[in-house]
């Protein structure tokens, strides 16, 4: 198993309705030698404002056991408030077979 952390930032001023989004972690190539993505998950750490928040969006995040992983941050900031968040994307292996 080895578990890639990850993080992400947002603010918004004041405004109406404050700002939203989506980030989308994501490996450039496919996992090799039978690895694949086991699960991944996202948290705030601190966050300024009632309404910041953060979380792992299961429209985008890929399924378990995909050589090609895909992590998905659905994420909202109030108005005049920021957020900052962590999150873990774990990959698994066949026993023994070292990610080379």
């Amino acid at each position: 198993m080895i578990n890639l952390g990850l993080g992400g930032y947002h603010a918004s001023g004041w405004g109406l309705g404050g700002n939203s989004g989506l980030d989308q972690f994501d490996l450039l190539t496919p996992l090799k030698n039978g690895w694949v993505f086991d699960s991944g998950s996202a948290t705030w750490l601190s966050k300024v404002g009632d309404v910041s928040q953060a979380s792992e969006d299961p429209n985008t995040t890929s399924a378990a056991g995909t050589p090609n992983p895909v992590l998905g941050v659905h994420w909202y900031v109030g108005n005049c408030g920021a957020i900052i968040y962590s999150g873990d994307m774990i990959i698994t292996g066949p026993r023994g077979v070292p990610y080379d």
